[in-house]
C-alpha cells in the first residue's frame, strides 16, 4: 500500500527531536516526469537514539536506535486503460539491541560473585542495567522491487504484482547474559532472498455480484549460520555448577578442562521453500439489504532443508569419569550436558503441506445506518523445522497449524453519523497451535494440541461539537492452551508431559494475552488566532498477562496503563504543523518477554519496556 506518484508536485518534509538525543528526519517529494504520462515520488527516512539500558561494565548504552531507508516510486500510465508502477527500496539498521536485565536472582549468582562476576539484583529490574561483556550487535540490511500492473478490459480488470525481496540479518550477543564470560558468543547471520508472483481479475462493474479471482507463487531461499562459543571462565564456573545443583561425583569432574576456552558449535541450516495458491471470493447482493460473502484458496506448500551441526572440538570434549565402583571409570562427553552444543547428527527434511480454506459471511442491514453480520473462517499456517540444536527428546519438525474462527456483530451509526458503534464477538480454535518458547539462545517452536479463544470488542467514535472527538475500545479476550501435554516447564518444576522432559501445561494463558484491554482517547482541535489549535490524550490499559507459555510467576506481568499525549498549532491551509508529544507520560514499567537465565538455574531475566519519551515535531506539507 505505498503512496502513489502524482502528477501535481507536491511532497513534505519532518524533523523530530526528543529525550534520549532522539532524531528523526523524513520526507517525500513527488511529481510529474512526463506531463500525464509519468511521475515519481521518492521518500526516505532517518532516525537515531540513544539507548535506555545500560551496559555497567563499559558504559555503553543498548537498545538504542540507528536505521535509515529510502524508496523510490514511479508509476508510468501510457493510456487511460494501462497503468505501470515500479517500486524499489532499500533500508539498513546498525543497532547495540537487545539487552536483558535480571528479573529474578537465583542460587547460581553466587558463583557467579565468586568468579569476579557482577551480580545485579532483581528488584532493581527498572532501573535497566546490564552487566555483559559483550554488547549486543544487530545490524540488517534489506532492499527489494516490484513491478505492478493494472489493466483495464473494460468489464474487468487485470492486475500482476511481480516483487523481490533480499533481507541480511547480523545479530550477536553475550549468550551467558553476564560479565565473567563462560558463554561469551552466539551469533546469527541470516540470508534471505524471495520472489513472488499474484495474477488478480476483479470485475470494475458488479452490479449485484462482485468478485476477485487469482494466483500466487512464492518462491524463497533462506540460509543461517549460528555460532555459539565457551569462554575462558566456561569451565570454572559450570563445573561448579554442576555441583551446586547436587549432580554425583561433580567434585571428580572439577579437574578437568571440559568446557575449553574457544570451544563450541557451528550450526549451518539451509531452507529452499516453494508454494502456490489460487483464490477466488465474491460477493452478492441477494437483495438490498442482505449481503453474502464467500471464498476459497488452495494452498500447496513445500519446503526441503538441511542441517548440518559440528562441534570445536570436532565430537565435543569426551573424557572418563573416575568412579569409586568397577569399572573405575565412566565415558562421558561433557558437551552432552549443554543441548546447544550437544553433538547431533545431520539433519535433513522435506515438508509438504496443502490445505483448503475459506470464508464465508452474511450481513444484513437492518436500516441505512445498522448492520449485522455473522461469518466464518478457517486458515492454516505451513510446518517447520527448528533451526537450533533441539533437545534430544524434542522434535526438530513442527506440524501445520490450523483455524476455525467465528464472529457475529453489529456495525451502526448514530445520531446524524456523530456516533459510531461496532460490537464484534468471535470464538475461535487452534489446532496444533505453533508455540514459540524463547530459550535463552534462539526460540524452540512446539505444537499445542489445541488452542481456544473467544472474545468481545467493542468499538466507538463520537463527534458530540465540532471541535471535540472521542475514541474508544474495550476488549475482552480469554486464549488458553486447551491441550498442550508436551510443553515447557516453568523453572523448578519436574516434567510430567507425554513426551519426556516436557510438562503438561493445558489450561495455561497463552503469552501476551491480556484478558481486557480498555483505550480511550479525546481530540480537540481550536482556532486560536490565525492557526488551529489542537491536542490529544490516550490511554491504554491492559490487564495481566503472562510473557512466557509457563506461566511462571517470575514472568506475569501485572495491569498497565499507558498514556500518551500530544498537542501543538497548525496552518489553517495545512501547510505546516509543530507539534509537542509525550509517550508513555507516567513512566509505566512492564515486560515484554521473559525467560530462563542459560545454564543459570533458578535466574529468570527479561526484556523492559521503554522508558518515558517525549520531544517536538516540525512538519511542512508542500
Amino acid at each position: 500500500f505505498t503512496k502513489a506518484p502524482e502528477f501535481e508536485f507536491g511532497g513534505f518534509a519532518e524533523v523530530s527531536v526528543g529525550n534520549l538525543d532522539y532524531f528523526n528526519a523524513k520526507g517525500a517529494l513527488t511529481g510529474p516526469v512526463v506531463e500525464d504520462k509519468v511521475a515519481a515520488r521518492i521518500s526516505g527516512f532517518y532516525t537515531k537514539r540513544d539507548g535506555y539500558i545500560t551496559n555497567v561494565t563499559n558504559g555503553n548504552d543498548l537498545n538504542d536506535r540507528d536505521r535509515w531507508g529510502l524508496r523510490g516510486n514511479v508509476l508510468f500510465t501510457p493510456n487511460e486503460n494501462l497503468d505501470i508502477r515500479l517500486i524499489v527500496d532499500y533500508s539498513e539498521a546498525d543497532e547495540l539491541c537487545c539487552a536483558a536485565p535480571a528479573r529474578v536472582n537465583g542460587p547460581t549468582d553466587a558463583i557467579l560473585g565468586g568468579l569476579g562476576g557482577t551480580v545485579l539484583a532483581g528488584s532493581d529490574f527498572f532501573q535497566r542495567n546490564v552487566a555483559i561483556n559483550t554488547d549486543p550487535i544487530s545490524k540488517g540490511q534489506d532492499w527489494g522491487a516490484s513491478l505492478e500492473i493494472n489493466w483495464d478490459l473494460g468489464g474487468h480488470t487485470l492486475t500482476s504484482i511481480t516483487a523481490y525481496r533480499d533481507y541480511e540479518f547480523f545479530s550477536t550477543i553475550d549468550a551467558d547474559f553476564t560479565d565473567i564470560q563462560f558463554l561469551p558468543v552466539n551469533s546469527r547471520d541470516v540470508n534471505q532472498n524471495a520472489w513472488t508472483q499474484e495474477l488478480r481479475i476483479a470485475n470494475n462493474d458488479p452490479g449485484r455480484f462482485s468478485y476477485v479471482a487469482g494466483f500466487y507463487y512464492f518462491t524463497q531461499n533462506l540460509d543461517l549460520d549460528e555460532k555459539l562459543r565457551f569462554g575462558p571462565l566456561s569451565n570454572a564456573y559450570l563445573t561448579a555448577t554442576l555441583g551446586a545443583i547436587g549432580v554425583p561425583f561433580a567434585p571428580l569432574i572439577i579437574p578437568f578442562d571440559l568446557f575449553p576456552d574457544g570451544a563450541g558449535a557451528n550450526d549451518f541450516h539451509e531452507q529452499d521453500h516453494e508454494a502456490w495458491a489460487v483464490f477466488a471470493q465474491g460477493a452478492f447482493d441477494v437483495t438490498d439489504r442482505l449481503t453474502f460473502t464467500g471464498g476459497v484458496r488452495f494452498t500447496k506448500e513445500d519446503k526441503t532443508l538441511s542441517s548440518t551441526f559440528t562441534e570445536i572440538p570436532d565430537g565435543g570434549v569426551p573424557f572418563l569419569l573416575p568412579v569409586p565402583f568397577p569399572p573405575f571409570a565412566l565415558p562421558l562427553n561433557s558437551f552432552d550436558t549443554f543441548d546447544a552444543v550437544a553433538p547431533r547428527s545431520d539433519f535433513a527434511s522435506k515438508l509438504s503441506d496443502e490445505k483448503v480454506t475459506g470464508t464465508a459471511k452474511v450481513s444484513f442491514e437492518v436500516t441505512p445506518d445498522v448492520q449485522t453480520f455473522v461469518s466464518y473462517s478457517r486458515g492454516f499456517k505451513s510446518g517447520g523445522t527448528n533451526v537450533a540444536r533441539v533437545g534430544p527428546t524434542a522434535s526438530f519438525i513442527f506440524d501445520a497449524e490450523t483455524v476455525n474462527s467465528y464472529e457475529v456483530g453489529i456495525k451502526s451509526e448514530w445520531f446524524e453519523n456523530r456516533l459510531r458503534l461496532n460490537i464484534a464477538g468471535y470464538y475461535a480454535v487452534y489446532n496444533d497451535f505453533q508455540d514459540s518458547t524463547f530459550v535463552g539462545t534462539g526460540f524452540l517452536v512446539r505444537n499445542a494440541g489445541k488452542v481456544d479463544a473467544h472474545g468481545v470488542e467493542v468499538e466507538a467514535l463520537a463527534q458530540p461539537t465540532d471541535w471535540l472527538t472521542l475514541d474508544g475500545t474495550a476488549t475482552y479476550q480469554k486464549i488458553d492452551f486447551g491441550s498442550f501435554r508436551s510443553g515447557p516447564c516453568p523453572a523448578g518444576q519436574i516434567p510430567d508431559g507425554d513426551i519426556p522432559g516436557t510438562c503438561n501445561i493445558t489450561g495455561n494463558n497463552v503469552t501476551n494475552a491480556p484478558r481486557y484491554t480498555l483505550h480511550g482517547g479525546a481530540t480537540i482541535e481550536q482556532p486560536i488566532g490565525p492557526v488551529t489549535g489542537f491536542l490529544r490524550g490516550e490511554a491504554t490499559y491492559r490487564s495481566k498477562q503472562d510473557t512466557d507459555a509457563t506461566n511462571d510467576a517470575a514472568f506475569k506481568q501485572e495491569g498497565y496503563t499507558l498514556v500518551n499525549l500530544r498537542g501543538g498549532i497548525r496552518s489553517p491551509d495545512g501547510d505546516w504543523e509543530l507539534t509537542a508529544w509525550a509517550r508513555n507520560l507516567t513512566k509505566e514499567e512492564y515486560i515484554y518477554l521473559g525467560f530462563n537465565g542459560v545454564l543459570q538455574t533458578g535466574k529468570a531475566y527479561a526484556y523492559p519496556n521503554e522508558p518515558r519519551t517525549y520531544g517536538v515535531t516540525l512538519r511542512t506539507n508542500f
